[in-house]
């Protein structure tokens, strides 16, 4: 029930903020982590950036507020969390912030080379991707994973960002 409840603030977007922070509580153990992946999910869909570049870029209190407080959160847990689903489900919720997670870009930058899994650096590079138009994404970090990472597929992704910042 807990965690229906979670989704379903997903539909309210900026009119969920007065309970955003007790959703960010919810990512951080003694929570299970079925639980803190459900927070991370749900956080993604709250913070979900407008599709167009366009909108995105347009400042706002609701974009100032998952700048502040949901990139970070996520960008935290997608980092640090001790559980490998937890940080992958972080880091694609990141993913759909766009542009709005560039703020959190480089507290992520500094540990996406550190990260063991590919599947999450792949995430975190995608994450990059998405907020390409940031002025905080960490291109020394992804230059050097395009050209060190040892997965093919994290190698690729980093060195496209990089050609689409490039442009």
């Amino acid at each position: 029930v807990r965690r229906s409840a979670m989704f379903a603030l997903v539909d309210y977007q900026d009119k969920a903020a007065p309970v955003v922070d007790k959703v960010i509580a919810g990512l951080w153990p003694p929570q299970e982590p079925d639980w803190r992946k459900a927070a991370a999910a749900a956080l993604g869909g709250i913070g979900d950036a407008p599709a167009e570049s366009r909108e995105q870029a347009k400042q706002s209190a609701w974009r100032s507020d998952v700048e502040a407080r949901i990139a970070p959160a996520l960008a935290r847990a997608a980092t640090t969390d001790p559980d490998r689903d937890v940080r992958k489900e972080a880091a694609d919720a990141l993913q759909k912030l766009s542009l709005w997670a560039g703020p959190a870009l480089g507290s992520i930058g500094e540990r996406i080379a550190q990260e063991p899994d590919p599947g999450v650096r792949h995430a975190l590079v995608r994450a990059c991707w998405n907020a390409r138009e940031s002025p905080q994404l960490p291109r020394a970090v992804l230059a050097s994973l395009a050209a060190n990472d040892p997965v093919d597929y994290v190698r690729n992704e980093a060195a496209a960002t990089l050609k689409a910042i490039s442009r």
